[in-house]
């Protein structure tokens, strides 16, 4: 099992030809916690430490983000897949936002059903002052856990966060793995199909969802250095009108107006399949700001760090 970071490798980097593999559409992997079972896999720690070696890793750094892609360089070059965890990698955040905005400065990753597990506070160590006890955490940016059973018209759309909706549908393992989420299309479909059933429509949401994903850097000047994400819709403006007229063309038209006049006044925010597939292209549906005072593992993080003796500054990244 390996835990996503917030970036992609470009279709043009050099190591999909040299690892002989077509481009993988999908998320990089932090190496903050990796869960490998070296019976079953250790030529490919083997081969991540070969690549990771003094007198070669200035070659494979080129092209690479640090040593954390070499792990996956590594199963990939022996064509190998691993475990997600049950949601996308969160944005653990300071209480208050800074001049730039909503600066995130931790990843909260989460474990095999979608809870939190690991702070891996990064950015949090280039902060040298005025960040501490009572102001170094507060809330995080997450994905929305996608319902299953229920329908996204029905009691989930109303449910008013994650929350809320887990109390309908709990959270579960769905066994979800890298080639379920990679290449994924805009009907959720990846390398790796799914079933359509309640745990197929689960996970093909997560893949369109994740999909539309843009994570970026703020601040750095007067304030702290952040980072936080934002959805976009992954659709392109030709998809988007091509499904306007098509729901266009069946409309009722007393008017006598256009095609295109009425495909303008279309909201295509919501789809669905005759297979029961659904997906909400609503970037208030995907992702949410939770506090941490109202998440029962995360509520008395801070205190416990300090408590310890952490500090918020220090060496690495």
């Amino acid at each position: 099992m390996m835990w996503p970071d917030y970036w992609r490798t470009q279709p043009d980097n050099p190591i999909w030809a040299i690892i002989g593999v077509p481009c993988r559409d999908e998320w990089e992997m932090e190496a903050g916690q990796i869960l490998i079972d070296k019976a079953k896999h250790l030529d490919a720690l083997l081969l991540a430490e070969w690549m990771m070696d003094r007198e070669r890793f200035s070659y494979w750094f080129n092209f690479s983000d640090g040593d954390k892609d070499m792990f996956r360089f590594a199963f990939l070059a022996l064509r190998k897949r691993w475990a997600v965890p049950g949601r996308y990698v969160s944005v653990g955040a300071l209480p208050r936002d800074t001049m730039s905005g909503f600066c995130g400065l931790t990843m909260l990753q989460n474990d095999h059903v979608g809870r939190p597990m690991f702070v891996h506070y990064n950015l949090l160590k280039q902060v040298s002052s005025g960040v501490g006890r009572g102001f170094a955490w507060g809330r995080h940016r997450q994905v929305r856990t996608p319902p299953s059973s229920l329908s996204l018209q029905g009691p989930a759309a109303e449910a008013g966060n994650s929350r809320d909706r887990e109390r309908i549908d709990p959270l579960r393992d769905d066994d979800v793995d890298c080639d379920m989420l990679a290449n994924a299309r805009n009907d959720g479909y990846a390398m790796d199909r799914v079933g359509m059933d309640e745990v197929g429509w689960r996970t093909r949401r997560r893949a369109v969802w994740e999909k539309g994903i843009r994570s970026g850097f703020h601040g750095g000047w007067f304030s702290a250095l952040c980072i936080d994400y934002h959805w976009d819709d992954p659709r392109s403006d030709e998809e988007k009108s091509d499904s306007r007229h098509s729901v266009a063309l069946g409309m009722a038209n007393p008017e006598h107006k256009s095609l295109d006049e009425l495909a303008d006044g279309v909201d295509i925010s919501y789809t669905s399949a005759p297979d029961g597939f659904e997906v909400k292209f609503d970037s208030n549906e995907v992702l949410e700001v939770v506090q941490w005072g109202d998440d029962p593992r995360l509520r008395d993080f801070e205190a416990a760090f300090f408590d310890e003796g952490g500090v918020v500054n220090g060496q690495g990244f």
